[in-house]
């Protein structure tokens, strides 16, 4: 599922996690975890996945030195999604031991199916301007090619354009290129 730009909606990953494991193993966040550098409003998140078992780890202070503390392990929410094959997982953070625990940090998650870890996905909790970048439909540059701007949270994840309208932007390129069409502002 996109949007009129082809950017992927907040449930492609749901649809994504829809598909038989033995085609791909799908781990998708469908939130954004380093939303401002607090865990403000943020009390339960959700993950797609066609893994019938995650487990969460905290790295206190986004500190790449400091261990990975196991903080919960949660499997697919049956009770409210009975009807689908790959139920998403539903963390409620209020649930999560804070005792002796640090309470931001890096999260990194581990999809298992029958006890065995197949993927992992790590999101910073440095904050979400880490990066601007453009980014090409095609990088073969080659004819016409749609670019798009975007934040790039601290672990490389594209976060979107948010904000990035009311900030001016200037665009060099070595050789020539031409601007066809107009330049849509989201």
């Amino acid at each position: 599922m996109t949007d009129i730009f082809r950017e992927n909606k907040a449930a492609a990953g749901f649809y994504k996690s829809q598909c038989d494991p033995a085609e791909e193993i799908v781990l998708e966040p469908a939130f954004h975890w380093a939303n401002s550098d607090e865990s403000v409003g943020f009390s339960k998140a959700v993950v797609c996945s066609n893994c019938d078992h995650l487990k969460f780890y905290l790295r206190e202070d986004s500190d790449a030195n400091k261990p990975w503390d196991l903080i919960f392990e949660l499997d697919p929410d049956r009770t409210e999604f009975e009807h689908l094959t790959y139920p998403p997982f539903i963390l409620d953070r209020s649930k999560i031991d804070r005792k002796n625990r640090h309470e931001w940090g890096d999260l990194k998650i581990e999809g298992y199916i029958k006890g065995k870890l197949l993927i992992t996905k790590t999101l910073s909790g440095a904050g979400v301007d880490q990066k601007f970048a453009l980014l090409p439909d095609d990088t073969r540059w080659w004819a016409m090619v749609r670019i798009r701007r975007a934040l790039c949270c601290g672990d490389g994840r594209v976060r979107g354009d948010a904000g990035l309208c009311e900030r001016p932007y200037l665009v060099q390129t070595r050789g020539p290129a031409t601007l066809i069409g107009t330049i849509h502002l989201r």
